[in-house]
């Protein structure tokens, strides 16, 4: 996904251990960060498959908890990892190594440097993670931990409010395989988002995914329920491959976009705000689907009922219309130092609300025409105050099968205009 981990935990001075070791460092892991028990083995899991199924597994491992100065050398590693580092996972798998003592280091650290602790959580141990930012059981964990096995809907809501109470934890979600994802914070509702998956054959890893994905959500800067959408996304494609799978950010990507496609169109609902490798891989799908993106763009500083008319009808063209938008330095070189008058982000959220709009690009450069490569729109719409060997772009869009279509301008409607109506206005005074 993009991120870069750092991997705390006990190793065997064995022959596993040093495969570990190797694996790590060949994809760019520092295994100086794993501590070497001797008196251990490495633990190793055996997965039994059949027919693409998997049976059962078998573990090879010694599951005492962590002591003496084996728990002084993975206290001293963690406090130092912790300071480097913009998220931390707890990933609890009941082997020894998340001790009381060491989790609450680590959190006691991690809250002081306002790092976010994730936590995937082993049954019978819920109670040290108190203080933590999210805790993500699965249905049977929560169950368990709170003493009320999860059948229903009631129980989801009774079950993750108890434990939300019960631990003091900023966040707990559920996931619920099928049934999505319940993510609950104190004083608000329970949200559900709902599974992504079109196929399951392998839940193997599916845990692994979600908290990943979640913690680098958090770590970039995410809310909860973002998170939980790209996670609900991430652990759709790992459980349609057979083993252990990892996603790839454009997976991710495409996967989110590929369900903005699919949504039908409705009221209220709102364009997407993409950057030019969102916009190109949000038209690639398009294209696959067999959808006509079509391309617009202006400065759209104070929307009028000509941009409105341009608009509707750049929309007809095609299935799905992309604005491309002049950021706010582009605007000043074009324009001059008094525009624009709203932000680019003013205005990208303002034209994401008109019903004709599918999807806005914001771009710096003074023309649009690397963003119109990247999408190679199948219609380029522009006003017909342009000749068509004028207008940029124009030439590689019918160059790669495309065309071109003129608007109609509204005679006596234009940003200048009306900004010239409303200083003159101004300078009349109130009318009596």
């Amino acid at each position: 996904l993009g991120g870069r981990p750092r991997l705390l935990g006990i190793r065997g001075d064995d022959e596993a251990g040093v495969q570990l070791a190797a694996t790590l460092e060949a994809h760019g892991i520092p295994a100086g960060d794993l501590v070497v028990d001797p008196a251990r083995p490495s633990t190793v899991k055996t997965r039994i498959l059949g027919a693409g199924q998997q049976i059962c597994r078998v573990d090879d491992e010694d599951r005492r908890p962590a002591a003496g100065d084996v728990l002084a050398a993975l206290e001293a590693r963690a406090a130092a990892l912790v300071a480097e580092c913009r998220a931390v996972v707890l990933s609890d798998y009941g082997k020894g190594v998340l001790v009381d003592a060491l989790v609450a280091a680590v959190v006691r650290d991690a809250s002081a440097r306002g790092v976010p602790v994730v936590v995937d959580p082993k049954e019978g141990h819920f109670a040290a993670y108190r203080g933590v930012d999210l805790v993500t059981p699965n249905k049977a964990e929560a169950g368990g931990s709170f003493g009320l096995p999860i059948r229903s809907d009631d129980d989801v809501e009774r079950v993750g409010r108890g434990l939300l109470e019960r631990l003091g934890v900023k966040a707990l979600m559920i996931t619920l395989g099928e049934g999505g994802i319940a993510l609950f914070t104190p004083g608000a509702e329970q949200r559900r988002f709902p599974a992504k998956a079109r196929r399951v054959y392998d839940v193997t890893g599916a845990g692994d995914t979600v908290v990943a994905t979640l913690a680098l959500a958090l770590a970039a800067g995410a809310g909860l329920d973002e998170g939980a959408v790209l996670a609900n996304h991430a652990a759709g494609l790992v459980v349609a491959e057979v083993g252990t799978a990892a996603v790839r950010p454009e997976q991710l990507l495409a996967a989110v976009l590929d369900e903005r496609l699919r949504e039908p169109e409705q009221d209220g609902r709102e364009a997407l705000i993409l950057s030019r490798e969102e916009a190109a891989a949000w038209a690639a799908r398009a294209r696959e689907r067999g959808q006509r993106v079509v391309f617009t763009n202006g400065c759209f500083d104070i929307l009028h009922e000509g941009h409105r008319t341009l608009l509707a009808e750049a929309a007809e063209q095609g299935e799905l219309l992309l604005v491309g938008l002049n950021g706010d330095a582009s605007v000043r070189r074009l324009k001059g130092e008094s525009r624009p008058v709203h932000g680019e982000d003013d205005r990208a959220r303002l034209l994401a609300h008109l019903r004709s709009v599918d999807a806005v690009s914001v771009f710096d450069e003074d023309t649009p025409l690397e963003l119109i490569r990247a999408v190679r729109p199948a219609v380029l719409v522009k006003g017909d105050e342009y000749a068509e060997d004028a207008i940029v772009g124009a030439a590689e869009v019918k160059g790669w099968g495309g065309r071109v279509h003129r608007v109609g301008m509204l005679p006596g409607h234009s940003t200048t205009r009306s900004l010239r109506n409303e200083k003159e206005g101004s300078a009349r005074g109130p009318a009596r």
